[in-house]
């Protein structure tokens, strides 16, 4: 899976989930596992709720009764879905402990998405992911070495003769990543993060 949020070490907890009459609830504790501060740093999980609830329900998530910006996604394709991907950022001191609460239903007014960000294009054999007007990945679809382009405007960082990414076995035999037979599937996209999963 490719995943285009900054990597980040968390520890989350799913607390617990309640109903009552047509808005449902549920709670996860974020825990700062490593010992250091952290800035505005992705956090994302996925939600298994206890029942299924319509695309385009109302999520909001909360913290000490501030609502915070946050992207929610079903997991799977299907007009209803239990299982939901969050993304948000956060901040946390070294080991804190910091308890969100996700409110869903149709009287819940929805947490806002950040304005800027990622955006997904997809362009025939590959994937662009832009953070305009910063940077773009450019990402194959049979996943190819990987990457094609990484360009922070107005300059490329992939030197045109890269030979991409390669994987080396015990015996020292390398196998360059992706090729024919590779699928492609957007998991979920949004301003926060944009998740690509490559199946061979």
């Amino acid at each position: 899976m490719v995943s285009m949020s900054a990597k980040s070490r968390w520890v989350i907890l799913v607390l617990l989930v309640v109903s009552v009459a047509s808005e449902a609830a549920t709670s996860i504790r974020v825990i700062e596992p490593t010992g250091v501060h952290r800035d505005r740093a992705p956090v994302h999980t996925l939600l298994q709720l206890a029942e299924p609830v319509a695309v385009g329900t109302p999520f909001r998530l909360t913290v000490g009764g501030i609502v915070m910006p946050a992207q929610f996604r079903p997991a799977n394709g299907s007009s209803e879905s239990a299982s939901w991907w969050l993304d948000f950022f956060t901040s946390c001191g070294p080991r804190e402990r910091r308890e969100f609460l996700i409110e869903y239903g149709p009287e819940i007014k929805p947490s806002p998405e950040q304005k800027g960000g990622h955006q997904l294009h997809r362009h025939g054999d590959r994937f662009v992911v832009s953070h305009a007007p910063h940077i773009d990945w450019t990402i194959p679809r049979d996943l190819a070495g990987f990457l094609r382009s990484v360009e922070f405007h107005p300059h490329e960082h992939l030197r045109p003769d890269s030979p991409g990414f390669f994987l080396e076995d015990r015996d020292g035999k390398r196998h360059r990543l992706g090729g024919e037979n590779v699928k492609a599937t957007v998991l979920r996209e949004g301003r926060t993060t944009v998740a690509l999963r490559f199946e061979c």
